[in-house]
């Protein structure tokens, strides 16, 4: 089976939907499923998937019923993961060959990490680098609590350079499903309330900006479930 499962989730992502997969397909790992889950998109999308994964056997393409929030779509997606890690890659950005092998390597010999992320790169629509992650909201040192840290600064982690141990976060139920924005988010807060994390100033990803993403009402929705997240997690002060 394979060690790794990528989730792909999908709504209109055509323009920059083959680079992205052709950026897993580049990993120097190659023991690994991508699982591409398609909200019936109106766009070239799942025409493009089922071409690749007709090349390509650990693609793996599945559409769902469309109108549903992202945290169900990314529990949908999960069901079907049969890898021992999970990673996320959206279909705007990209990964750089060696992500997979350097955190399943680091996850392998840290036994007790629940998962780990990296530094990445942020690209404008044309893919030109205009900063990175860490230096915007650098993270707390090494061996500092994650759970604090997650719940009192902006975002330092972002989705493209996390690899999940599959079998921890289907232990704290997985994505919330009701959330659209911040499934991700949510997660790891849960996961990193009683469990380990490692990170990397490498920078294994690319994570692009663009007006489609965040904008009007979607900031909203962000800031809304983070809200809803850190009161959940209020009595973060206890010494965990």
């Amino acid at each position: 089976p394979p060690k790794v499962s990528v989730l792909m989730n999908c709504l209109n992502g055509a323009r920059w939907l083959r680079e992205a997969i052709e950026s897993v397909q580049a990993q120097t790992y190659e023991n690994w499923e991508l699982i591409f889950w398609d909200d019936k998109s109106t766009d070239e999308s799942w025409w493009i998937a089922r071409q690749m994964a007709n090349s390509d056997p650990r693609i793996r393409c599945f559409r769902g019923p469309g109108g549903q929030t992202l945290g169900m779509s990314r529990t949908l997606a999960t069901s079907k993961a049969q890898g021992e890690y999970l990673a996320i890659l959206d279909c705007d950005d990209l990964w750089k060959p060696q992500k997979l092998g350097y955190q399943v390597k680091t996850m392998q010999a840290h036994q007790e990490a629940a998962f780990c992320f990296s530094d990445c790169d942020v690209i404008d629509p044309a893919g030109h680098v205009t900063g990175s992650a860490f230096a915007r909201t650098p993270p707390p040192d090494q061996g500092t609590p994650l759970y604090r840290a997650l719940l009192t600064r902006p975002n330092f982690m972002l989705c493209p350079t996390i690899l999940f141990r599959l079998s921890v976060v289907r232990q704290v139920g997985g994505f919330r499903m009701t959330f659209g924005s911040a499934e991700t988010y949510d997660l790891c807060v849960r996961l990193a309330k009683d469990h380990h994390a490692l990170w990397s100033p490498l920078r294994f990803a690319q994570h692009r900006r663009h007006p489609g993403q965040t904008n009007g009402t979607g900031k909203a929705a962000i800031y809304h479930e983070v809200l809803q997240v850190m009161k959940e997690h209020r009595s973060w002060r206890h010494p965990a």
